[in-house]
């Protein structure tokens, strides 16, 4: 598996996935898998801006405060680890709504089951 952490602080959500999106072709012809950071005062709607910026690809996306790239802490952006996988390995979608109440509908044990079976 190859992978590559990513971050962009521009103050709109669309122009920021198109940053990454330039970025992420310098390195990778194609992505198998995309898992996105964003910072919760990108307001707009995030799940149909990606789609609009990356079209149909596989990813995963969650609200953080603060979030990494590579070795420093980056507030107030989004960043994006790209997946490359080798031989056989794939993710399909695999969709939680809100893992706030994390033990009560055991999302935890939910994403470790589809983890397993399916990578």
């Amino acid at each position: 598996m190859h992978t590559k952490v990513y971050s962009s602080s521009n103050s709109s959500l669309y122009l920021s996935l198109k940053e990454l999106k330039e970025s992420l072709k310098k390195d990778f012809e194609n992505i198998d898998f995309l898992l996105f950071s964003i910072h919760p005062e990108y307001s707009c709607d995030v799940n149909k801006s990606i789609q609009e910026v990356f079209g149909k690809i596989n990813y995963a996306a969650f609200h953080a405060i603060d979030a990494f790239n590579n070795r420093k802490i980056v507030e107030k952006a989004v960043t994006v680890t790209a997946f490359k996988f080798e031989k056989n390995t794939k993710i399909k979608k695999f969709w939680i709504e809100d893992i706030r109440n994390y033990e009560k509908d055991n999302s935890i044990q939910k994403t470790a089951k589809y983890l397993n079976e399916n990578s």
